[in-house]
């Protein structure tokens, strides 16, 4: 079985209605950090699943959607300033 992988997930969609569906669909597969980035924990085919789930909500002429493969040595190398930005390490949904 594929090992999981940490992504990150940002969006900018510009109708109210499909940025949150967008969220709700994201926060199945990890966590929100900002407004419009999650953190996801996933195996690879969860990953591609969500993308193509993310596909069907936007406007492809108008939103973008991004998807951040991060290696787990990077992961653990970031740097957080701020307001709520040190997460308590949480499992994640996967399917």
């Amino acid at each position: 079985m594929p090992r999981k992988n940490t992504y990150i997930i940002s969006y900018d969609i510009s109708k109210d209605r499909q940025r949150a569906r967008a969220a709700n669909t994201i926060k199945d597969y990890g966590i929100r950090v900002q407004k419009s980035v999650f953190e996801c924990r996933v195996r690879p085919n969860a990953f591609l699943e969500l993308m193509a789930k993310l596909e069907k909500i936007i406007d492809p002429k108008t939103d973008s959607v991004l998807g951040y493969l991060v290696c787990e040595a990077c992961f653990k190398r970031k740097q957080a300033i701020g307001q709520n930005t040190v997460l308590e390490e949480e499992d994640f949904f996967v399917i």
